[in-house]
């Protein structure tokens, strides 16, 4: 008996069925990875404004620390990382009328939320860009920089232990000016501090 003839299959052309949806898979994941890309640079670029209320509290806060008058333009939080962002930071000279002592154009504090629940606040870092700081001393001794720290002696347990890992200011001036007899002072532009 003679055996059937094989049965033969004519390839597939290039550019058939199967091949036209293996190419759409791919381009659908493709275009799936870039939605999802693009929603979380979105999401990490949002941030909320705590608001009006908040940011005076926080201004007084700061002002009673350091006995000096201490303004903010903005706080917020952004959403995705959990930092807080402090905009136009400005605090006050010696007198009323003076050149500010400090000015920041934003300030942006990396702090684990865990952390505060805990009473252990932890800043992980500190990020300050296009700053300026006025430092002046006059002929009686004075001089305009604030008391960052209390002289009260504290009562009571600690309510927070406040550590900071690391500071970055960037963009910076610093100026000096003595104003002990002859007048002079020295100014240094683009300063770049870092501090771990």
């Amino acid at each position: 008996p003679s055996e059937p003839a094989p049965t033969v299959v004519p390839a597939e052309p290039s550019g058939g069925p199967s091949f036209w949806r293996g190419v759409r898979r791919v381009l659908r994941g493709v275009f799936v990875a870039g939605v999802a890309v693009l929603g979380a640079a979105i999401v990490a670029g949002l941030s909320v404004d705590l608001g009006p209320s908040l940011k005076k509290r926080a201004e007084a806060a700061a002002s009673k620390q350091i006995e000096r008058p201490f303004r903010m333009g903005g706080l917020s939080v952004k959403l995705l990382t959990g930092d807080f962002v402090v905009e136009d930071v400005e605090i006050d000279g010696l007198h009323e009328g003076d050149r500010p002592f400090f000015k920041a154009k934003s300030v942006v504090l990396d702090v684990p939320w865990w952390s505060i629940l805990q009473r252990d606040l932890i800043v992980r870092s500190v990020q300050l860009t296009d700053w300026d700081m006025l430092v002046e001393t006059h002929p009686d001794g004075r001089h305009n920089f604030p008391k960052f720290t209390s002289d009260k002696p504290r009562t009571g347990p600690r309510v927070f232990t406040t550590t900071v890992q690391s500071v970055r200011a960037g963009r910076g001036r610093f100026t000096y000016e003595d104003h002990e007899g002859s007048t002079w002072s020295v100014t240094a532009p683009n300063i770049d501090i870092v501090i771990t």
